[in-house]
């Protein structure tokens, strides 16, 4: 510092924050001996020189990222960002690994486990300031274990369209899963997989879990499509006939691919659910009644409903 002309002159930024604490004290003095001129020209100067010791900032968005887990069957490449940066001390474990490097970048081959680090980023200005953010990653070289619990479950009848899902693996970070043979999923990182259209008939899949080491493949499991139903037919009494019973029992032969049936009268639903092909209605008037039968399997989609019958009921 020069009291003449009342002014400084750093020559290197070495113990910057020392000399910055001596400037803050005499701008201090000089308020208290000079008037406020002096002061404004020292606070003005020392402004300047606090924005360059902010200069460096601390490295950021680490890779790994903090608290990842990484497979260690090549060198473990760590990485960091920091623009206003020319040069880095990378410290794993606590040890320096990456000496003065230009890039924040440094490849090493570690064991498995937990591991931390750092990174001492610096440039013309110095070091950055505080102490450097410490992050952390593990190692597995282990295969993830096998997706189980298949849904749908093995050797099921299903409705059209299922989503497939399975419960988490081990040490899984993504799936893919296969459908006859062909890649339905890739790389999902959920527990369920949406395969699209599927045609009926029998079909099988599995999942393969991944983890950046590797693979592990599912057991192979199966399911098939129900087929839709058909249409109940050859109605008693006979479409169009006459009869006398007020209380009459309507029957029909089954139809293909449904367990159970709807029997509707006049348009209201008179049997539910049943697994027989017949059905009595209860007591009906005389005159002339519709009815037919919708066949079911149990999917809502494939619910089939046949032709509308006649008969009257005579007063007999």
């Amino acid at each position: 510092y020069n009291s003449e002309s009342n002014s400084f002159s750093p020559t290197s930024l070495d113990g910057a924050p020392t000399m910055g604490a001596t400037l803050i004290l005499y701008s201090l003095i000089n308020t208290f001996l000079f008037g406020v001129d002096i002061t404004i020209i020292n606070i003005l100067k020392l402004v300047g020189f606090v924005v360059l010791l902010d200069s460096t900032p601390k490295s950021t968005n680490p890779s790994p990222p903090n608290g990842g887990k990484v497979c260690a069957s090549a060198p473990v490449q760590l990485t960091c960002q920091n623009a206003e940066a020319n040069s880095f001390d990378i410290y794993i474990d606590s040890y320096l690994e990456c000496n003065d490097v230009s890039s924040c970048y440094c490849s090493k081959s570690l064991s498995t486990g937990t591991h931390s680090w750092y990174v001492v980023s610096s440039n013309h200005c110095g070091e950055a300031s505080g102490t450097p953010s410490t992050w952390s990653f593990s190692i597995d070289t282990s295969n993830p274990s096998q997706a189980t619990n298949p849904n749908p479950s093995d050797g099921s009848s299903i409705c059209p369209d299922p989503d497939l899902s399975w419960n988490p693996a081990s040490g899984a970070r993504t799936y893919d899963v296969y459908l006859d043979s062909d890649l339905k999923c890739s790389d999902i990182t959920t527990t369920t997989c949406d395969p699209g259209t599927i045609s009926s008939g029998s079909h099988n899949w599995y999942v393969l879990s991944e983890n950046g080491c590797g693979n592990t493949q599912s057991s192979t499991w199966s399911f098939s499509i129900k087929e839709a139903p058909g249409q109940a037919s050859n109605p008693s009494p006979a479409n169009g006939s006459e009869i006398c019973d007020r209380n009459p029992t309507l029957t029909f032969s089954a139809a293909p691919n449904a367990t159970f049936y709807d029997v509707y009268v006049d348009g209201e639903i008179k049997c539910a659910d049943i697994t027989t092909t017949s059905c009595t209605p209860g007591t009906l008037s005389i005159e002339t009644h519709t009815w037919y039968v919708v066949s079911k399997n149990g999917c809502p989609t494939q619910n089939n409903t046949g032709p509308t019958w006649t008969f009257y009921i005579d007063e007999g």
